[in-house]
């Protein structure tokens, strides 16, 4: 009887992981939306996204669409690193150089590189001089079409360098004035230049196959962000994102 019954459970269990297997389906937004309005557990369902095959919309839109859904931000990051081949907690591109950034030189967050901009650097005199100049670069727009979820467990964005030279790029959060984004890279007086209050350290590390990851040595507040090579002269391009 005992082996009867064992031998029912074995092939019970067989059944069951057959039919599992042939369930398993391509995951994708509304994949996501039902499962949590369906009340599953986050961490269920991040296993789920890391588990399965996936083909997520996170294009700016598509994130908009999922934060007006209410999906928590750790799902949120959790279908980007996905679509861009990364598990997650390790946003960007692996040592592997799976996922790797498309773009040369042009920072990415997943697989979507950042808006880039040409900005005009220019001096603000404040006060006939006694107040100060700002040293700034202007970016036409109040937002970044690339858009960054809050509260992500880690922001990190990755540099296809090519195996070649890293670029120099500072990070500042810019302030939105009259329809443009304002990205004031230095203070200055009488006593001479100071960096701005709003550049932010950023800790980098070499992923391997020319690949650079940049981590915000700080959390992320909303509002607008823009990477600039300060070394330039005149004109220079500048990688824009927006935190919300």
């Amino acid at each position: 009887m005992k082996k009867t019954i064992y031998a029912l459970t074995v092939a019970a269990s067989m059944m069951l992981a057959s039919s599992v297997q042939a369930q398993t389906e391509t995951l994708t937004n509304k994949t996501v939306t039902d499962l949590i309005k369906a009340g599953l557990e986050k961490s269920v369902i991040i296993t789920t996204i890391n588990n399965a095959p996936a083909r997520f919309d996170v294009s700016a839109n598509g994130l908009i669409a999922l934060k007006n859904a209410k999906v928590p931000n750790e799902i949120i990051t959790a279908m980007v690193e996905k679509s861009s081949g990364v598990s997650t907690g390790t946003s960007g591109a692996s040592s592997s150089g799976k996922g790797k950034p498309s773009i040369l030189n042009h920072p990415h967050f997943g697989n979507q590189p950042l808006e880039k901009v040409t900005a005009q650097i220019s001096t603000k005199i404040r006060g006939l001089g006694y107040g100060g100049t700002d040293v700034q670069y202007q970016l036409d727009g109040e937002a970044a079409k690339v858009r960054v979820p809050a509260g992500s467990p880690e922001v990190s964005f990755t540099i296809n360098t090519g195996n070649g030279t890293v670029p120099s790029l500072t990070l500042y959060k810019a302030e939105v004035k009259k329809g443009s984004r304002i990205a004031i890279t230095a203070k200055g007086r009488l006593t001479g230049m100071k960096a701005s209050k709003n550049m932010i350290s950023c800790n980098s590390s070499d992923l391997g196959n020319g690949v650079i990851k940049l981590s915000p040595a700080v959390k992320l507040e909303k509002g607008e962000y823009v990477f600039i090579n300060v070394s330039l002269t005149g004109a220079a391009d500048t990688y824009a994102f927006g935190v919300e």
